[in-house]
């Protein structure tokens, strides 16, 4: 049995237990995962749909531990019992790894898999032999290698967006985008997150009749593909964006996700606009109109050579070489 230590809530938002839950769907066996999370209401539910069991943290003294033969963790922040779970582990010989984004909340495990472009000797510090790092282990669904593959031919004018503003958006949020963005006859389609309720899309579908919401899909490898523009936070589709080759426009909630809007930006494949909370309009509307099909172009050919969407593949390589995951 594997444990997978992840974490999604509205404070942290979901691209953690997204990606989890992409990597774990392909390991061998994967009825023998347990995902181990906090209580809420809409990550237990997420993991229940794609067919884990799960326990919560404060459940693991029901664990048999001589049954774990490898634990993951892919966390934001340590909680006192992520630790135990260490000690655990080290008492009974069980190998660990974690996947991090910028050397966040970095644990004492035998690998550790930086999942993002960017490129930190502090996140290995110490652990080179066991420390991998860099944009080709940035984890996708496996259904962006497909897209990421297919020859792209890029409009001549910008009509079709896809706004993503993070599984934890608040409804005020998404219709001050929504409400800019409409009134200069862009079409939309909106990820409504998980906490967005049914009545508020209907009221955003009765307030702004042309737009879409993207319905119950595996990935959004699809429609960020067929979006000429992806407005979206900097997080885990900010990679899968650049995966399919579409030029991003980025926001962004905190500190970690402003540094990978950063990160991107000076890829040149996407440009930052602003915190979600302090909404820059005008420098949004500006940015739309200066992206030139020769731009969008060079742009959409960079980022699909920056990220390939195989990074699920080589992480469960390292995984299965560590003794984490059985081949």
């Amino acid at each position: 049995m594997i444990l997978y230590r992840t974490q999604g809530s509205a404070e942290i938002g979901f691209g953690h237990i997204k990606r989890s839950v992409y990597l774990a769907s392909l390991i061998k066996k994967k009825k023998s995962i347990l995902f181990v999370l906090k209580k809420d209401k809409s990550a237990i539910n997420y993991i229940k749909e794609k067919g884990f069991k799960y326990i919560l943290l404060n459940q693991l003294k029901n664990i048999r531990w001589d049954l774990v033969t490898g634990i993951i963790f892919d966390i934001r922040t340590v909680e006192p019992l992520d630790n135990e779970i260490l000690n655990k582990a080290k008492d009974n010989n069980i190998k660990t790894g974690q996947i991090t984004d910028l050397g966040l909340s970095k644990l004492d495990v035998n690998i550790i898999i930086n999942a993002s472009i960017n490129i930190d000797d502090n996140v290995c510090k110490g652990k080179k032999d066991s420390c991998f790092s860099g944009s080709q282990y940035v984890i996708s669904h496996h259904k962006f290698i497909h897209f990421n593959n297919v020859k792209r031919k890029y409009k001549k004018k910008v009509r079709n967006l896809l706004v993503s503003l993070g599984g934890a958006v608040q409804y005020r949020q998404l219709r001050d985008l929504i409400d800019t963005l409409y009134r200069y006859n862009y079409r939309l389609k909106i990820t409504g997150g998980f906490y967005l309720k049914k009545s508020a899309r209907k009221i955003l579908k009765r307030l702004y009749p042309k737009i879409k919401f993207v319905g119950t899909v595996e990935s959004l490898a699809r429609p960020l593909f067929e979006a000429d523009i992806a407005v979206i936070t900097a997080g885990t589709t900010s990679y899968e964006a650049a995966a399919v080759g579409t030029p991003a426009i980025y926001f962004f909630y905190n500190k970690e996700q402003e540094e990978i809007a950063n990160t991107l930006e000076k890829e040149n494949v996407g440009i930052k606009i602003s915190s979600v909370n302090k909404f820059d309009k005008d420098k949004l509307l500006n940015v739309l109109d200066d992206f030139s099909l020769e731009k969008r172009t060079a742009m959409g050919k960079k980022a699909k050579k920056l990220i390939d969407g195989k990074g699920v593949y080589r992480i469960i390589e390292l995984l299965s070489k560590t003794g984490i995951v059985q081949k």
